[in-house]
């Protein structure tokens, strides 16, 4: 089986990130721009968008289609679009075990994207200056292990990261054959974030 042809992604207009007023969760990054959400929950629904197992929402769905983006974006960032093989370790994951995978490296996007959640050069003026966290703080609605797995994946080198990212990047239009689609139609559009403030 091929691996997918991948596109350049333009660069996603940057919201200011909003402060979380929850202190197990201040160093989280924030959510996701609601328009684009919106945008990709839209053509999740129009494109009738199902994974073959799994049994996930159409929510779900979205997110996933969300990290996506989120990850090819970051890769193209950094020149990396070269193709590389399905990774039979991510195959064998569960959706489930996938979603949560996704979620985890989307966070540490956030992180090492962002000097400083709250603020920072690609932040909002609230809370300028903050510096960037060296990992992912804890979460308390998460195991144990999964807050170490999140933590271990901060020390990952920057290139060994950007591996991390293309593999699973890779491995979502397996599972979700019309996940391309959605993103070139929104590729096609104007995505305009929300600024949080």
């Amino acid at each position: 089986m091929s691996n997918p042809t991948r596109t350049q992604t333009p660069p996603i207009p940057t919201a200011s990130p909003m402060p979380s007023s929850d202190p197990d969760t201040s160093s989280n990054p924030p959510s996701a721009p609601l328009d684009i959400l919106e945008q990709i929950k839209a053509q999740v629904a129009l494109q009738k968008l199902t994974p073959y197992t799994g049994g996930l929402t159409r929510d779900d769905i979205s997110e996933l289609v969300l990290f996506h983006w989120r990850f090819t974006n970051y890769l193209n960032q950094r020149s990396r679009v070269r193709s590389r093989p399905r990774k039979p370790r991510l195959a064998r994951l569960v959706w489930d075990q996938f979603r949560q995978l996704n979620e985890d490296v989307n966070d540490e996007v956030f992180r090492r994207a962002y000097d400083g959640f709250e603020g920072g050069p690609r932040g909002g003026a609230a809370g300028a200056g903050v510096a960037r966290p060296d990992f992912l703080a804890p979460r308390v609605d998460l195991s144990v292990q999964r807050n170490g797995a999140r933590r271990r994946v901060a020390l990952l080198a920057e290139e060994r990261f950007g591996d991390l990212v293309e593999d699973i990047a890779g491995e979502l239009p397996y599972r979700i054959p019309g996940v391309e689609g959605v993103l070139e139609v929104l590729r096609g559009r104007e995505v305009t974030a929300v600024s949080g403030g």
